[in-house]
């Protein structure tokens, strides 16, 4: 059963533990030292719990809170990729079968081609989801010579992700971007297949998305200079909050699961450019006290466009769609690229939830319902609840002053 911390200033630690959710008109007061949220009434103002050692829950805590909860969801969904299995395997085998047409009418020059493409995606040095070039060329029957057959022996390759298990969700969504962004573009699309896509990308992926001011972002200083992390998610060492590996614990994350494939994030690559960024956006943002990683996200766009394109995901049950929209957060949010309000914003433009900042409506049902998923709804109710509103400027929430004798 659920359980939260309601604040009981009585008490040596300054916290009671009850039963459920909190109610309707609880708001998040403080983190303990293992970063759970003590939760009150709205009269009580900062710097009432902080003789509890406790960290005060001001506008700051929470961005980093939603930080965490996001890393936490898209590291979930990636070490229990059943969240999102079916949509990503029958989208999966759409692409697959459009590559084994493919395969038996192109000739030598465009696999070659769709090879040497793959060099900086699907093998880049720093990317996440990304293949190992020599260990690829080493699987390749030694007794294949021929370019050409050579060239479909290292195709196929890519597509036998899709019969392991546990399935590497971030190797396939890479895998289909790819051949949205190069390979269709190179072969040319059937009239089908531009119909599909002609019908969504305006909306899926309006015109802003493409323009450098709009997108609100500029290359990091030394953005060359960037680190690969293995860090989960946006984890990051300018954390103030405690103990933010203890969140991943109560969720069922283990030590060792927190350490993903070492990549370069785009977390590190970007920083925001407040001042030509789209308007929609830009204000949506400052309303919803919302962390900036690279604005929103294209790559989800591509994705369900990929999807459009070889699947026609428009018809597939919401449920399905749903789980595609987290197996793009296990993409580009486990990954670091892009918080999930970024990755929703563009599930908005789709249809498939109103709200970006907030997460049940976006998440497919067999995620929410599960155990795992009641876990993680409990660990961030301060972030996920529906009434969600950020405590930035809330007038309860003043530093608590000493009264000075007259």
């Amino acid at each position: 059963m659920a359980e939260y911390l309601h604040e009981e200033i009585s008490r040596l630690d300054g916290y009671v533990k009850k039963a459920g959710k909190p109610r309707a008109g609880l708001v998040p007061l403080a983190l303990t030292k293992d970063c759970e949220v003590v939760w009150g009434l709205q009269r009580i103002p900062l710097g009432t719990l902080q003789g509890k050692q406790m960290t005060d829950y001001d506008d700051e805590v929470e961005r980093q809170r939603r930080l965490l909860c996001d890393s936490v969801l898209g590291t979930l969904a990636f070490v229990h990729p059943r969240f999102v299995e079916m949509a990503v395997k029958r989208v999966g085998r759409a692409i697959k079968t459009y590559w084994t047409n493919l395969k038996s009418t192109s000739g030598v020059e465009v696999l070659k081609n769709i090879v040497t493409q793959s060099s900086t995606r699907l093998y880049g040095p720093t990317s996440y989801g990304r293949r190992d070039e020599k260990t690829d060329i080493a699987k390749i029957d030694k007794s294949i010579t021929a370019e050409i057959e050579v060239a479909k022996a290292r195709i196929d390759m890519w597509f036998i992700e899709l019969d392991k298990t546990p399935l590497n969700v971030p190797k396939l969504m890479s895998l289909y971007d790819f051949f949205y962004c190069k390979v269709l573009p190179t072969v040319g699309p059937t009239p089908t297949e531009k119909s599909r896509i002609d019908l969504k990308a305006k909306t899926w992926r309006p015109d802003w998305y493409e323009q450098t001011g709009p997108r609100g972002r500029v290359d990091a200083a030394g953005k060359k200079d960037v680190k690969t992390t293995n860090s989960p998610g946006l984890l990051s060492d300018t954390f103030t909050i405690p103990k933010p590996g203890a969140a991943f614990a109560r969720c069922g994350v283990e030590k060792g699961q927190m350490k993903l494939q070492p990549r370069n994030r785009g977390w590190e690559m970007f920083t925001v450019n407040a001042k030509t960024m789209n308007d929609e956006f830009k204000t949506h943002l400052a309303t919803h006290n919302l962390p900036f990683s690279a604005s929103a996200s294209g790559t989800t766009s591509t994705l369900f466009l990929a999807a459009e394109a070889f699947a026609s995901i428009s018809t597939f049950p919401v449920v399905e769609q749903k789980q595609y929209l987290l197996a793009c957060v296990v993409y580009l949010v486990s990954g670091g690229m892009h918080t999930c309000d970024e990755v929703f914003w563009t599930g908005k433009n789709i249809g498939l939830l109103t709200h970006p900042h907030q997460y049940l409506e976006g998440l497919p049902s067999n995620f929410t319902s599960s155990i795992d998923g009641e876990k993680w709804q409990t660990e961030f109710w301060d972030i996920v609840r529906p009434d969600f509103k950020t405590v930035r400027g809330a007038p309860h929430r003043q530093m608590k002053t000493k009264q000075v004798a007259k």
